[in-house]
């Protein structure tokens, strides 16, 4: 359904985020990225700060697959993730820090 909507509905796929529980909202944020919308990166952001750490995982996620310029955009709130006192989950750390040296490769 989300891989539907990112390639046919995207504003569909961002208003039902709000709906999502933690589980479905992790897979959607993937497809989110990919729809390729502007409106994108905004929701994505936001997710960055969702009490759960599979959704802040997804976020990031998305924001790779959304491209280079929603990563450098993102370049605060993926280094707050990046750390360890602002980040208690190891794997929205490592997903943090792969993020960030894409950015560094260019």
């Amino acid at each position: 359904m989300f891989e539907y909507l990112a390639h046919h509905d995207s504003s569909r796929l961002l208003a039902m985020v709000t709906t999502l529980t933690p589980a479905q909202l992790t897979h959607a944020a993937e497809w989110i990225g990919r729809s390729g919308d502007p409106r994108s990166w905004t929701v994505l952001a936001s997710m960055l700060r969702h009490p759960s750490a599979l959704v802040r995982e997804g976020a990031i996620i998305g924001l790779e697959a959304l491209g280079a310029a929603a990563l450098q955009h993102a370049k605060p709130l993926l280094i707050e993730r990046a750390l360890e006192d602002s980040e208690p989950s190891p794997g929205v750390r490592a997903a943090a820090m792969d993020a960030l040296s894409l950015l560094a490769l260019g």
